[in-house]
């Protein structure tokens, strides 16, 4: 399918299962490159360029938010994952003192804007790696901009 230019979401490519561009993000104290993805194989829908806006705008309440529940996550998992990991808990799953030293731990990689399929719920998933859990990752689920649940990325999924 190439490319398309998307009055919202500008240029994007398809790789086969979604539309994809790059996009900047500022989380954990630093800038990443991470991969925006519009999830509709026919190209966006205006309920995904709805959502995308209403996220853009609250962006820096949306990324604090995002940050202090998966700081809230971390601490909670953080005693049981620990025992498990043994002698790599140190480096896997250090105790940390601040939330900007999760941003090594758990780095962002997708924001994916889903399409509201059934019902009017307004998703976005974003999917970090995960030092203590490599194959399943670290997702957050955002409804509405509001943080809706954190686990395992099959959470968003």
């Amino acid at each position: 399918m190439g490319t398309i230019e998307d009055p919202v979401f500008g240029k994007l490519w398809w790789d086969g299962l979604s539309w994809k561009r790059e996009y900047d993000a500022f989380i954990f104290g630093e800038d990443r490159t991470v991969i925006l993805v519009v999830d509709e194989d026919s190209g966006p829908t205006a309920a995904q360029q709805e959502i995308f806006v209403k996220f853009y705008r609250h962006k820096d309440q949306c990324i604090r938010d995002i940050e202090r529940s998966i700081y809230a996550y971390y601490l909670s998992i953080l005693d049981e994952k620990r025992a498990d990991l043994g002698d790599v808990a140190d480096e896997e799953m250090p105790i940390v003192s601040n939330i900007n030293e999760l941003g090594a731990l758990v780095p962002l990689e997708q924001i994916v804007i889903k399409d509201p399929y059934y019902g009017d719920d307004k998703i976005i998933a974003l999917l970090f790696g995960c030092t203590w859990d490599d194959s399943h990752g670290l997702g957050v689920k955002l409804t509405d901009n509001k943080v809706t649940d954190v686990g395992q990325q099959d959470i968003v999924l």
